[in-house]
């Protein structure tokens, strides 16, 4: 005899799947990692083949999607880094045009738990043949998306939304020595060595099937670009990735970068680097 719970539980999951289409299109996605595995979902079951990839970290997940066009798919993930998004193309079999790598953020390893999500063969199955197992189709998903489209209404309703605030000197200044203490610790020469061994792989895989790659170091604030951290991870970038051999786009560090934080673009600034990677790609080809 069929336990009651599994008949319920069916009938909910069917219920589901036949009134998601006919309801409104309230979802959010609460919090980062969530984020993180919504992006990594449209990539695999919507982006385009011959879209443009970014894989990168935070820093560069505050370029403009808008900006940089229908044809670029960002696999930036705060709190992770670029080699997330190339272990996503590389296991998904993708060869896109153009991939663009940030190499700030090298040194986190790719998230095994979101590729698994992403790639697990009877979770795509099941995503194939309804939406309802995608991120966006969580009816926890619906439930917060609808209960922020009420509380934003009735926020509006009762007053004038106000510019989120920068942040203030004395808190900037505790942010940047944070930032300093960070940034100035010397990585484990075997672990960069690691890090930099699969990036090479990846990159030398994509660019032997056909894919143009474009290495990236996003600006940040120019009092911190020289500490013992990056200057170690873009040495031994530089050294791995020949500027003869390999594309780079220099955004010149040198120049002095607003930041948020120290280490984040305001839009502003964020809008200047689209720029010239648009610029670049048409050069390049």
């Amino acid at each position: 005899m069929i336990p009651r719970a599994f008949i319920v539980c069916i009938l909910a999951v069917l219920g589901w799947h036949f009134a998601r289409p006919h309801l409104p299109g309230f979802y959010a996605v609460p919090g980062q990692q969530r984020a993180n595995y919504l992006r990594s979902q449209q990539f695999v079951h919507d982006a385009p083949a011959d879209a443009k990839v970014i894989c990168g970290s935070s820093m560069s997940d505050r370029l403009d999607a808008v900006k940089l066009g229908a044809d670029h798919v960002k696999l930036t993930f705060p709190g992770g880094g670029p080699l997330t998004g190339l272990d996503l193309i590389q296991k998904t079999g993708r060869t896109p045009p153009v991939v663009w790598v940030e190499t700030n953020v090298i040194l986190r390893a790719a998230e095994e738990d979101l590729l698994d999500d992403a790639l697990s063969a009877w979770r795509r199955e099941l995503r194939e043949r309804s939406p309802i197992f995608k991120e966006e189709g969580r009816p926890s998903e619906f439930g917060v998306g609808f209960l922020k489209a009420v509380a934003t209404k009735a926020a509006k309703a009762l007053e004038t939304p106000k510019a989120a605030a920068a942040l203030d000197q004395d808190t900037f200044n505790d942010v940047m020595k944070a930032n300093r203490k960070h940034l100035d610790r010397k990585p484990d020469p075997k672990d960069l060595a690691t890090k930099i061994a699969r990036l090479g792989t990846l990159i030398d895989d994509l660019q032997t099937k056909g894919s143009k790659v474009i290495l990236f170091e996003m600006p940040f604030d120019q009092s911190l670009t020289e500490l013992a951290e990056p200057t170690a991870v873009r040495n031994a970038l530089h050294e791995r990735f020949p500027a003869d051999c390999y594309c780079w786009l220099d955004l010149s560090q040198a120049e002095a970068w607003q930041t948020t934080d120290g280490i984040h673009l305001p839009p502003a600034e964020a809008d200047k680097v689209v720029a010239r990677m648009l610029e670049f790609e048409k050069e390049a080809r």
